[in-house]
């Protein structure tokens, strides 16, 4: 039997052809890479998802010269309690305050709030501690409130005065700033004074009446700063 001869450089050709189709068949099949072959990976792994998102962090100060720290979270889980934190330098923080995470669907929007005394020294920096149920915490950014250039104010609640009652309202009173407060009619006669400790706040009422006339209320603090106001009393 004679065997088939090809003439010189076919057999070459028709071993590279048959390479290049042997080479585009494997090319075309699915490789599997792990999951699920032919399908989404995502279906078989875990998402992490952080125990709470903090939407809102705030440290502010009231009109009674107290500091409001507040927050606001979204989506939480797990969450076993949130720790506010502070220090007079930013550098080392103590522990002021805790509040309870609050019970109720992960998805609810949640606000919290705490008030806290005015820092020694009108200054301070405030962070807010996350804690996880399994002890794992994260922080917030860290807030600075400064009160020392913050001069305070007075003012009467009501200008012309009714019934002869006074009464003043008080802001922005640093908590260790004595206050000396005197009222004066127009003819220099002095009809009312009082020594305010520190810490006053809020509103202060005189207590006697005054007869229908203008009055001049002054206060000074121990601070160097002084007020006064021009006040009507009416029938």
């Amino acid at each position: 039997m004679s065997s088939l001869s090809l003439p010189a450089g076919v057999g070459s050709a028709l071993r590279l052809l048959f390479a290049c189709l042997l080479a585009a068949h494997l090319t075309a099949q699915p490789i599997y890479q792990g999951g699920i072959a032919g399908g989404d990976d995502s279906a078989i792994m875990s998402e992490a998802v952080l125990p709470a998102q903090l939407t809102e962090f705030r440290a502010t100060v009231d009109q009674a010269n107290r500091v409001l720290i507040h927050w606001r979270t979204e989506q939480e889980i797990n969450v076993s309690h949130y720790t506010v934190e502070f220090s007079p330098d930013g550098t080392v923080f103590t522990e002021v305050a805790v509040e309870a995470a609050r019970p109720g669907p992960n998805t609810d929007a949640r606000q919290y709030a705490v008030s806290l005394p005015t820092p020694a020294g009108y200054e301070g920096y405030y962070r807010l501690r996350m804690v996880d149920a399994d002890g794992s915490f994260d922080y917030s950014s860290v807030e600075r409130v400064d009160l020392s250039e913050r001069e305070w104010t007075f003012a009467p609640v009501a200008n012309p005065v009714v019934n002869g009652q006074l009464e003043l309202r008080f802001g922005d009173l640093p908590a260790a700033t004595s206050l000396s407060l005197a009222v004066y009619s127009l003819d220099g006669r002095r009809h009312h004074r009082a020594e305010l400790q520190p810490g006053t706040a809020g509103t202060y009422r005189l207590s006697a009446s005054l007869p229908p006339a203008v009055y001049l209320v002054t206060v000074a603090g121990d601070d160097g700063v002084h007020r006064s106001e021009r006040v009507v009393v009416g029938r």
